[in-house]
């Protein structure tokens, strides 16, 4: 890489200096928009770690809810009807993990003791479940309407 193609130093910093000052206003608002979710999911017998949630059905059956936030755009991120940013939306994702399956897919790998959704033999995201296509939801301080929905 020559000198010329480099990102300037400052640049970089820079574009760090914005995504820690945006997520500082993002994590607070999700976690606002999560919290009325986090309670009722613990009264139905979920734990939770981080923005996954897990309850275990049956000794082999585990359902898992995950909430995923949009991440942040570096350089020549968006690219309009291919990739477009989703940064300042989430999504809820939903899985249900079956232990036995897992093992004959993964041999090599242990089964979790939490699951991951990504992990799981079945899943989907809640907007196809309510509105037949992906959906994201913008993150804003309208923390309970967001959550009522």
């Amino acid at each position: 890489m020559t000198a010329e193609n480099r990102i300037p130093k400052d640049a970089h910093n820079n574009c760090w200096q914005q995504r820690m000052e945006t997520s500082k206003s993002i994590k607070p608002a999700l976690d606002r928009i999560e919290r009325p979710v986090a309670k009722y999911l613990k009264g139905q017998g979920f734990e939770k770690k981080g923005r996954t949630y897990n309850r275990i059905v049956e000794q082999d059956l585990v359902q898992v809810i995950n909430f995923q936030s949009g991440t942040f755009p570096i350089g020549q991120y968006e690219i309009p009807g291919i990739r477009e940013s989703k940064y300042g939306t989430f999504t809820i994702n939903f899985g249900v993990a079956i232990p036995e399956v897992y093992h004959v897919t993964s041999p090599k790998f242990p089964i979790p003791l939490f699951w991951k959704e990504y992990q799981c033999q079945i899943r989907e995201r809640l907007g196809v479940l309510l509105y037949k296509k992906d959906h994201w939801w913008t993150i804003t301080d309208d923390s309970e309407n967001i959550s009522k929905e």
